[in-house]
């Protein structure tokens, strides 16, 4: 079996050794893995006696990631920029996903540390890099490195490198055949710490109130299929936010309902940020070997894009309409 997780250099386990404060920062719009990879960074950082700052620009508005907004700074404050802090950031490649995030810091001025899973990247960014897209989680890379470290982590931090992983593995449906390693390290993560991976998955997905799943039959009500059927879009739109009570679109639902559809390969959802300004989330079923992640990192006119072959997403200056029809078109030629 090839092993997944190469060593982790000594440059890279260096900086983190030498540092005596560290500013944890992750991608915008977070996800669970996203969350609790900062969360379980911070508390092995935290158990080495660094002083730590977790931020994030937000918003912590999907359900998976509501317990954790308290944890994070939006921005670093001044007196912790002031300590020369060492940057790691999470599940990111691209100081454009952070966002606004960084605040005042200075990144030319400050050591960064990537450590990550997506396979689009800025291969300029970061004076260390620890990027492993067949890696199911970042969870499991913060994992990798404790035991570089030679880190003991707590059950807290097990929890959440399990949590992580639970949420990007889709409950375990996300893992290929090139990824069987991560079941050794999810059996070794459960019995070490006695953790039961059906209590992890209710704390984190039994969270939705019924406006979500009203949000969710209404996004299933405005599918458009295209591609003779292979390709499903919904909208989120600008007015839903008051009809569903501030609840974002329930889209990893959604998705997951789609790829039920028989002769669905690929699903994309549309949600207005602002005029001329729409979000893209995009999808693919891993039986159709469509790379998404590809399509999102060369749609025209787009911001922070790109992600997994099967996941991804990009920021687009089009409205909605302009959005799908450039969707649309940039899926010419991807069926089976």
């Amino acid at each position: 079996m090839k092993m997944l997780y190469p060593s982790i250099g000594q440059p890279l386990l260096n900086l983190i050794k030498d540092a005596s404060h560290v500013m944890i920062a992750s991608h915008k719009r977070p996800d669970a893995d996203c969350a609790y990879s900062s969360m379980a960074l911070d508390l092995i950082l935290r158990s080495m006696g660094k002083k730590t700052m977790m931020v994030n620009e937000g918003p912590f508005n999907r359900s998976e990631v509501l317990p954790c907004a308290a944890s994070f700074y939006s921005s670093p404050t001044e007196d912790f920029l002031a300590s020369d802090p060492l940057v790691v950031i999470v599940d990111c490649s691209d100081a454009q996903r952070v966002g606004t995030a960084f605040g005042a810091a200075d990144l030319s001025k400050l050591k960064v540390v990537i450590l990550d899973h997506h396979s689009s990247h800025d291969p300029d960014f970061g004076d260390a890099v620890y990027r492993i897209p067949e890696s199911v989680s970042t969870t499991l890379i913060i994992y990798q490195l404790s035991k570089a470290l030679g880190v003991t982590i707590s059950k807290e931090c097990a929890q959440y490198i399990l949590r992580g992983f639970i949420t990007d593995s889709g409950g375990f449906r996300f893992i290929d055949s090139k990824q069987n390693e991560t079941f050794f390290l999810i059996a070794e993560l459960t019995n070490a710490y006695g953790l039961c991976v059906s209590y992890e998955y209710e704390y984190i997905f039994s969270r939705q109130s019924m406006a979500v799943n009203r949000f969710l039959s209404k996004l299933m009500d405005r599918s458009r299929f295209f591609h003779e059927g292979r390709l499903a879009i919904s909208f989120e739109y600008e007015s839903d936010a008051a009809e569903y009570e501030g609840n974002p679109a329930p889209t990893d639902d959604y998705f997951a309902r789609m790829f039920l559809v028989q002769g669905v390969q690929a699903v994309v959802m549309l949600r207005y940020l602002e005029p001329n300004r729409t979000n893209l989330s995009f999808r693919s079923s891993h039986r159709s070997g469509i790379d998404v992640g590809a399509i999102a990192s060369e749609f025209p006119g787009k911001f922070n894009g790109g992600g997994h072959v099967h996941a991804s997403g990009a920021d687009v200056a089009m409205d909605m309409e302009t959005a799908l029809n450039a969707v649309v078109n940039s899926m010419n030629g991807c069926f089976n």
